[in-house]
């Protein structure tokens, strides 16, 4: 399958004009129909309702769609590692985070690792932990950061060194607004909005000393970064942890402690068992390195 010919057809799928599509690839329409049939004719499948305003994706046009994504996503990033292997001063790395305190920590240690080397850029994927995952697996990412419970016996990892607390997030003026800690006797009648993920259901569910079928499930979340606005509208009170996108400065919400405290760990995880960029191996050295220098720091203290 030729790349050029999935990169036509993801332009046609985006644009969903064929005429507009080859204008943009600097090509007639004519050729560029003739790549999608001959591409169709390929998988023996259609992969278009044509319209006369729109080409629509099929079922399987969504399939091909996501998997071509990553085929050119990994080409581009595996053309940009091979220009640059043999040098760590310049180069492009490639992170995936979650939403946590830790994504904060590993922010700064990618300022101060390009106070060193200001030539490296850096492509940001943000998602759920398994999505990231997949891409580390894939080689599509080089690095995640990634929040515990999680199981990570397929990758390499590093604890961070951040405590990610849990809590209960609800408007500002709910009742539980000016508590300094919140236990599930509490919360036990609230409508709740809990993460998805299995790993956090069950450590939530070790909190709770009830059957989860005892407590009203309003909504479950992949990420918590648009599901803030039903806390905003009183529509119920969320379980999540503190670093999750969008309650950092938000006057609107209120973040009150577990308690008992539950509290995990973030981590930096990569690929296992496979010969690392020479670029991403010293930027986890740099993460490792700095890890130690500020728990020498204090120790000192």
């Amino acid at each position: 399958m030729d790349l050029k010919i999935l990169k036509s057809f993801v332009a046609v799928a985006e644009i969903q004009n064929i005429t507009k599509a080859a204008d943009m690839l600097y090509m007639t329409q004519p050729n560029l129909s003739r790549q999608i049939r001959d591409l169709e004719d390929e998988l023996k499948t259609t992969l278009f309702e044509r319209g006369k305003r729109k080409t629509i994706l099929t079922d399987d046009g969504e399939i091909l769609l996501h998997h071509a994504k990553q085929l050119l996503e990994l080409e581009e990033k595996l053309q940009f590692e091979f220009m640059n292997r043999a040098s760590t001063q310049y180069g492009r790395l490639t992170i995936g985070f979650s939403e946590c305190l830790g994504a904060r920590r590993i922010g700064k240690f990618i300022k101060t690792f390009s106070a060193i080397y200001p030539n490296v850029t850096y492509e940001i994927y943000n998602g759920y932990a398994y999505d990231i995952i997949e891409r580390i697996n894939h080689g599509l990412t080089d690095l995640g950061v990634l929040l515990q419970p999680l199981d990570l016996t397929e990758l390499e990892y590093t604890d961070i060194g951040q405590d990610e607390i849990w809590g209960v997030l609800v408007c500002k003026d709910h009742p539980f607004a000016e508590k300094k800690a919140i236990s599930y006797s509490e919360i036990r009648k609230e409508k709740l909005i809990i993460p998805k993920r299995a790993f956090d259901q069950n450590a939530l569910y070790d909190w709770f000393p009830l059957e989860a079928n005892s407590v009203q499930i309003l909504a479950k979340y992949n990420l918590f970064s648009s599901t803030i606005h039903l806390v905003e509208n009183g529509m119920g009170v969320a379980i999540c942890n503190k670093g999750a996108l969008g309650i950092q400065n938000n006057s609107n919400v209120v973040f009150i402690p577990l308690h008992p405290k539950a509290a995990f760990k973030s981590m930096l995880a990569w690929k296992k068992s496979v010969q690392l960029s020479p670029l991403v191996s010293l930027f986890i050295k740099h993460v490792l390195d700095s890890l130690e220098a500020e728990d020498g720091v204090l120790k000192q203290e």
